[in-house]
């Protein structure tokens, strides 16, 4: 699958991508309802979860992996892969992705914006950088996975240069995400049943 005009990722390695994310999520979903838990915990729980599971298949593809602080980031053959989580498939809404947000984003984009400025030209020493999006919320499971280019443009705003659809429908794995049961919250969940049976020999000294 090509990620604009010099990146290509093989078929096996974006579906592998997109079942990491939806696995991924899934186990993030089973935990949401445990004490403490919000938007961010999911979220951030998500992200770590998807991510280790990408690392085994990225390094199985050739990739060398590396964290940088809590993030992901594979290289190999000048290609760098970073990735992220979004609450929207529309990652042009910052209410669903906010691309501005991370000063490694940020470098990117910047990175990015020159390499294609200067297309044809020999290669620098950055290689293009790519972001893998896994979409999805609590309620919904995974809706969308994205793979872009963020550039800066003016303003030092971030846009994506390239942004396609990565679980495509006719993919195999592409299919609905199977929902995790609800579970009721730990406030929610009744008290267990307390039964206490009176010792023989004490009901004996009584009637005596």
């Amino acid at each position: 699958m090509e990620i604009g005009p010099d990146v290509e990722l093989d078929g096996k390695l974006v579906k592998a991508l997109v079942g990491c994310g939806r696995d991924g999520h899934r186990v993030a979903q089973a935990h949401h309802n445990d004490p403490g838990s919000n938007g961010f915990t999911f979220g951030t729980d998500r992200y770590q979860r998807s991510t280790e599971l990408a690392a085994d298949v990225l390094r199985d593809e050739g990739f060398s992996v590396t964290r940088r602080g809590a993030g992901l980031v594979a290289r190999r053959d000048g290609l760098e892969l970073q990735f992220a989580v979004a609450r929207g498939a529309d990652l042009s809404d910052p209410a669903s992705f906010d691309a501005g947000s991370s000063p490694a984003r940020r470098k990117a984009g910047t990175s990015n914006a020159y390499q294609l400025a200067f297309e044809g030209m020999p290669e620098p020493q950055a290689g293009p950088i790519v972001h893998v999006v896994w979409s999805g919320t609590p309620e919904a499971g995974q809706t969308a996975v994205h793979a872009g280019r963020l550039v800066t443009t003016a303003g030092d705003r971030l846009e994506w240069a390239v942004l396609v659809r990565l679980d495509d429908q006719s993919m195999d794995n592409a299919e609905e995400p199977a929902r995790v049961p609800a579970m009721p919250a730990y406030t929610d969940q009744p008290e267990p049943a307390l039964v206490v049976a009176a010792r023989p020999d004490i009901a004996r000294s009584d009637e005596g």
